[in-house]
């Protein structure tokens, strides 16, 4: 023998056994349905009868929609009071601001009122899931009162915002943290924010300070006087070195494995600077080498392309005088002057500078109307050369003021 399987649920009437229906017991069996009704029906009444004297379920089963709640107590419930509580459960989680009403108006009851989180701020969303319970508050809503709710089944325990400098052991709100530290993704900074300064030369997406820029890009990220023989390193680059002094030393670059890596070198002294590498060549108009020469007040700009040094660019410098001289990128010197030969035709000048490596040729002419038609270049040298001149009439030397060009490296 079972018995029947009753439900909390009110059913609308209660079947009548016709004269054509069969005897059939059991479960489901027409002669059981008006004892299944009758006894849902019991049940029911026995539940609210509990939910009044505050045991059984202890709240109510809320209607409305998950944003605009609605619960339905017996008895209904037109009037409250500040500091009541009320119990519900909702079958969806509110997604949103949220309104609360025990007995909507049209039952008698009262008008909604908005739901506040413990902070005293409009619910968010995922708060009241399942059982809940609110707290009436009079003195909320501009006077006109709300409800807070002071059990909150989301699992999402609210608080109120602390003061921007508070260091105490208080629960924030994740909108106060949020406002006090930048987020991960898209930061908006303000202040003074600082980062570690990558090493140089790095080439990855680590944020770069500007101090980092200032050694990579721009200015010139040091300054490295020397007045004797050096070997520089890797770590220099970027950095404006200067050659001074009075005598002639050499300038040993670093290995030119790194891509990129870049010197601009000045000679300030009063001597030829001599650069070289252990590693590769050093570069320059068609010209490779493991040494470069850097004359008197001259500069150049030296790039590694990985395996060797190449010399990008450089400071062509002159002397634009009666006697003087031009020095080109590539290294040619063009030097000129004047000069007077003596009673024999011959006369020896010596360059306004000396050429470091070789005069390459010369050529003159007679700075004048004479009968001396011949004039030639020869004695080539570094530092000076010799020219003759002669007259067509006597076939021997003659004294004649002549001009000349010359070139070299």
């Amino acid at each position: 023998m079972a018995n029947q399987p009753e439900q909390d649920q009110w059913d609308a009437g209660v079947y009548q056994i016709e004269k054509t229906d069969p005897v059939l017991g059991g479960l489901g069996g027409i002669a059981n349905a008006p004892l299944l009704n009758l006894a849902n029906r019991t049940k029911y009444l026995y539940s609210r009868i509990q939910e009044i004297l505050g045991v059984g379920k202890g709240y109510a089963i809320a209607g409305g929609t998950a944003n605009a709640i609605t619960c339905s107590y017996t008895p209904a419930v037109s009037a409250i009071a500040d500091g009541q509580t009320f119990k519900g459960k909702v079958a969806a989680a509110n997604t949103g601001a949220t309104t609360f009403t025990p007995n909507p108006a049209a039952q008698g009851g009262i008008a909604p009122l908005p739901v506040y989180g413990l902070d005293l701020q409009p619910l968010s969303g995922g708060e009241i899931v399942g059982q809940f319970t609110v707290q009436y508050n009079a003195s909320l809503n501009s006077g006109g009162g709300a409800f807070v709710l002071i059990e909150n089944p989301g699992g999402i325990t609210r608080a109120s915002a602390p003061a921007l400098a508070d260091n105490s052991a208080a629960i924030a709100p994740t909108s106060w943290i949020r406002s006090i530290f930048a987020p991960l993704a898209s930061p908006a900074f303000t202040g003074s924010p600082q980062a570690p300064v990558p090493p140089q030369f790095d080439n990855s997406t680590k944020l770069a300070t500007t101090a980092f820029v200032q050694q990579a890009l721009g200015n010139f990220q040091g300054f490295v006087p020397l007045t004797a023989s050096a070997t520089l390193t890797a770590s220099q680059t970027g950095s404006f070195i200067e050659a001074r002094g009075t005598s002639g030393y050499s300038i040993a670059l670093p290995p030119p494995l790194t891509p990129g890596l870049v010197f601009t070198i000045f000679n300030a002294n009063s001597n030829s600077v001599t650069l070289s590498t252990s590693i590769g060549a050093i570069y320059s108009a068609n010209n490779s080498s493991s040494s470069y020469i850097l004359t008197v007040a001259q500069s150049a700009q030296l790039v590694s392309d990985g395996s060797n040094w190449v010399v990008i660019s450089g400071q062509a410098v002159g002397a634009l005088l009666t006697n003087g001289y031009q020095k080109l990128p590539s290294g040619l010197i063009i030097q000129w002057g004047a000069a007077t030969t003596n009673s024999s035709g011959v006369a020896t000048v010596a360059f306004p500078i000396a050429f470091p490596n070789q005069q390459l040729g010369a050529v003159a002419s007679i700075n004048a109307t004479l009968t001396t038609g011949l004039v030639s270049t020869y004695n080539f040298s570094k530092p000076s050369m010799s020219i003759g001149t002669q007259s067509y009439q006597t076939n021997a030397g003659a004294s004649a003021a002549v001009t000349y060009l010359a070139w070299g490296f």
